[in-house]
C-alpha cells in the first residue's frame, strides 16, 4: 500500500472516485481525507504553518516507512513490535496518526482559537478570576490541566477530551 501511495501523484480533490482496485481506492481515499482535513483546518482558522505541506510531509513519512520495510528482517521486526503492542509503520497506521494529528490541530483551533497556548492561558486566567476568592480551589482544580495534558498526548481521536 505504501508503494501504491508513492506511485500516485498528489491531488487536491476531496471527492473519491472509486476505481474498483482496492489498494488504489484506499490510497485515493487516504489522500482525499488529508485534503478534507486541510479544508477543515482552513475553516477552523488553524495557523497555516500547522497544516501546510501535509501531503508533502506525509509522502516523506511514507518514503521512510518504505525504506523500513525494504530492510532485511522487517517482517520479524514487525512481529516483535506487534508482540510489544507497538505499531509498525504500516500505511493504515501512518495515515491514522496523520489524521489524528490534523484533527487535534483543528479541534484545538475550534476550541481555543488560532493559538492553543493563548487559549489555554486565557482559560487559566478565567479560572483564576472565577476562583479569586478561593485560591486553594484554583490549585486543586485539575480539570483544565488534565484536559490539556490529555489533548496534547492524544494518539487517537478517542483520547481527546470530551
Amino acid at each position: 500500500m505504501i508503494d501504491a501511495f508513492l506511485r500516485k501523484p498528489p491531488h487536491e480533490d476531496t471527492v473519491v472516485d472509486i476505481t474498483g482496485v482496492a489498494v488504489d481506492d484506499l490510497v485515493i481515499a487516504s489522500v482525499a481525507g488529508l485534503n478534507w482535513l486541510n479544508h477543515c483546518a482552513v475553516l477552523a482558522s488553524v495557523e497555516r504553518d500547522k497544516f501546510s505541506g501535509t501531503q508533502r510531509n506525509f509522502r516523506k513519512v511514507a518514503v521512510t516507512a518504505q525504506r523500513w520495510w525494504a530492510l532485511e528482517g522487517s517482517q520479524s521486526r514487525c512481529y516483535e513490535m506487534l508482540a510489544r503492542r507497538e505499531k509498525p509503520p504500516s500505511m493504515l497506521y501512518l495515515i491514522w496518526l496523520e489524521y489524528t494529528q490534523l484533527a487535534k490541530t483543528i479541534a484545538g483551533a475550534a476550541i481555543y482559537g488560532r493559538s492553543i497556548d493563548r487559549g489555554t492561558a486565557r482559560d487559566r486566567e478565567l479560572l483564576k478570576r472565577d476562583l479569586a476568592h478561593h485560591p486553594s480551589e484554583f490549585e486543586t482544580a485539575p480539570a483544565l490541566t488534565e484536559a490539556m495534558a490529555r489533548f496534547e498526548s492524544a494518539h487517537d481521536p478517542d483520547d481527546l477530551p470530551g
